[in-house]
């Protein structure tokens, strides 16, 4: 090949290359138009929403403290399902990252050395919500596998560099020549997994925060934020009342769980959140698939935090971090306790008679 021909096939890979550079920022900028157009979508929404709420608040519709006692209650609910979104996303983000540096390194061997190490087999962990406790150490067990083996191909390359198969000088020029007309691509897969990130944990948060505000809104004056499938509870200010819960494991997996009472609070929004005195029985469950167990919650109505004649709510949970098998409002009845009788008094004993001679001297 002369060197004019040299010469044109530089340009129509350059070309080419400038192409593909065009396409692909062309790719990215539209990505990144529809997450703004649907970020700033979700922002008008909450706005709306926001408004909505300091109207009826300033209307006297909805007390200043409904806010803090319904998000009391709502994160004690939808935490769980929160976190497991959240990690879900930040999962396939690394697993991702770990993946593509794996397969670029692969194909950079495969120019260099065609058909000398087997096509890679990546195996993404699988995780699951009732494994979340183990998600991180999958993830590290799968890096260094894939650390491994990258590290494995480039060290037979070297051996061959080393054992003259190989020109350092012929490497040098495959390799230019992969990263002129591979990074590109790979660029593309990073920046497609960053949007996705960036996308999917702006979607979790606003979904929240837009479901939480519509609780909020959906809260009529003096109902106490909780639906009518709320459990009644009446206790006697100064007693114990107890309530029993049937718990069943309907998934596949065994879960393991634990049962919990969310912070309680004036149905009003008066005053602070606080944690009652209260005894749960068991604590954590162990259920193998289709068990059933029950629970039960003994609150102590302390007359340090209760008042009587006040309605308090709060949310029993039954879970494990991603799982939750039973969760239920509660509205505790606060009540005076009821007045002790006094004792009836006994009638005196008649007095004994005098004996026979006695008498005043």
């Amino acid at each position: 090949m002369d060197a004019s021909s040299q010469g044109s096939a530089s340009a129509s890979a350059g070309d080419h290359h400038a192409a593909d550079d065009a396409q692909a920022f062309a790719a990215w900028s539209r990505r990144y138009r529809e997450y703004l157009e649907h970020s700033i979508a979700r922002t008008v929404r909450a706005q709306d929403l926001n408004r909505e709420i300091t109207k009826r608040v300033a209307a006297g519709q909805l007390s200043p403290w409904t806010l803090e006692s319904q998000l009391s209650a709502f994160a004690a609910t939808r935490g769980a399902a929160y976190s497991e979104r959240i990690a879900n996303i930040t999962m396939a983000f690394l697993s991702g990252l770990i993946q593509a540096g794996a397969t670029y390194s692969y194909e950079l061997v495969e120019a260099v050395l065609p058909g000398a190490v087997p096509a890679p087999k990546v195996g993404i962990p699988d995780f699951e919500p009732a494994k979340s406790v183990d998600w991180f150490r999958d993830l590290t067990i799968f890096a260094a596998a894939e650390n491994a083996r990258v590290t494995a191909m480039l060290r037979m390359v070297m051996e061959k560099v080393a054992a003259g198969e190989l020109a350092p000088a012929e490497v040098e020029q495959i390799s230019s020549r992969f990263h002129a007309g591979h990074l590109p691509n790979s660029t593309s897969r990073l920046v497609e997994l960053y949007l996705d990130l960036l996308t999917g944990l702006e979607e979790v948060h606003a979904s929240f925060s837009e479901e939480f505000l519509r609780t909020v809104l959906g809260t009529a004056p003096g109902d106490g934020g909780h639906p009518g499938s709320a459990v009644e509870v009446d206790v006697a200010l100064g007693e114990a009342t107890s309530v029993r819960f049937a718990v069943t494991n309907t998934d596949p997996d065994p879960a393991v769980v634990a049962c919990t009472l969310s912070g309680i609070r004036r149905a009003d929004g008066i005053g602070p959140a606080f944690d009652p005195a209260v005894t749960i029985t068991p604590e954590r469950l162990e259920l193998a698939p289709g068990a059933e167990a029950t629970v039960q919650l003994t609150v102590h109505a302390d007359a340090d935090h209760f008042q009587p004649g006040v309605l308090y709510d709060g949310v029993f949970r039954v879970a494990s971090p991603t799982r939750t098998l039973l969760e239920l409002p509660l509205r505790i009845h606060a009540q005076a306790p009821e007045p002790v009788p006094e004792p009836i008094p006994e009638p005196p004993e008649p007095s004994a008679p005098p004996p026979p001679g006695a008498g005043t001297p």
